[in-house]
């Protein structure tokens, strides 16, 4: 009777406006679990109480039902209250997954530092995932400017690319590798440089 009235009381509030937004919020999934988990968890601990009372006030007479009816009921409330909650928290940590895989990564590049010689050429590797494929890619050792993506990368992930070095070795200089996925996201990552001098 409780849930009953409940319903249409939320129902009324509805038609009035004043539900603050509840039944409009139920087309939300995360919502909606977490509503239904809670109103199951109030119904199975109501059942279990009044079974509990029951069993500690009543005298126990051979030819009454009730009691196991109710136990009857608990546990259907039980099997029904497990399975939802599982899905829930399941549901949960998967949209959290998902999540994290829709980021996007990109390791920091590896390159021999023998090869880096002023006015030469050095081949850098790196590794990007996740986000939307396909990837492009830029690099660059200025310190400023922006970058341009304008090469594609691998299909199975991995970046190798030359890039041209400054011809003066006496300063230090920032390599900077970056990546955009085709929804426009950017990971990015940078280096710092010792240049050394062309023999």
């Amino acid at each position: 009777m409780v849930i009953l009235a409940g319903t249409f009381f939320l129902i009324g509030a509805a038609i009035i406006g004043k539900d603050s937004g509840v039944l409009a919020r139920m087309s939300d999934a995360t919502f909606a679990r977490g509503l239904i988990t809670y109103l199951f968890t109030v119904v199975t601990v109501g059942t279990s109480v009044v079974l509990i009372v029951y069993s500690l006030t009543t005298a126990a007479a051979p030819e009454d039902r009730q009691f196991d009816r109710g136990k009857d009921v608990l546990s259907l409330l039980l099997g029904v209250f497990g399975t939802i909650v599982g899905f829930y928290f399941g549901s949960e940590v998967k949209e959290k997954t998902q999540g994290q895989d829709q980021q996007l990564h990109l390791t920091s590049p590896l390159f021999k530092r023998d090869e880096a010689v002023a006015g030469g050429k050095m081949t850098i590797t790196a590794h990007v995932r996740g986000g939307t494929p396909p990837y492009r890619f830029g690099a660059t050792v200025d310190d400023e400017g922006d970058i341009n993506y304008s090469d594609a990368v691998r299909a199975d992930g991995w970046i190798q690319s030359e890039i041209n070095l400054p011809k003066d070795s006496k300063s230090t200089a920032i390599m900077r590798l970056a990546v955009k996925d085709a929804l426009g996201r950017i990971a990015a990552t940078s280096q710092e440089l010792k240049v050394a001098a062309n023999k």
